[in-house]
């Protein structure tokens, strides 16, 4: 049970996102945890240093201020809220030169 129109602009978020920083395949896989389901949005990009990864999730954030990629910097924080509001979690792990994963968990623990 959820908001099917929140999850849906969670999802388009996490695959825009990964569509802007790839630089090859981008992966979506799901697992069930327990009551949970985690979907993971893997890119193959350039990966985000540690010292930005601590703030993909704010609003107006953007780590690059590179012209060639589009945005706002609001569609991460977009989604965070959106998760957290259906009762989620959302995170981001990345290493660079390897690509980042976007990571949500959603159900009930």
């Amino acid at each position: 049970m959820g908001d099917r129109d929140a999850l849906k602009q969670v999802f388009i978020v996490a695959l825009d996102n990964a569509m802007k920083h790839s630089s090859g395949a981008i992966e979506v896989t799901s697992k069930k945890l327990g009551r949970q389901v985690e979907v993971r949005v893997q890119d193959h990009g350039d990966g985000i240093p540690s010292e930005k990864l601590d703030h993909v999730f704010d609003r107006f954030y953007r780590g690059e201020e590179s012209a060639s990629v589009s945005g706002f910097g609001l569609g991460l924080s977009i989604a965070k809220n959106l998760t957290e509001r259906l009762g989620g979690e959302i995170e981001m792990q990345s290493e660079v030169g390897k690509g980042s994963v976007l990571i949500l968990r959603l159900g009930k623990i």
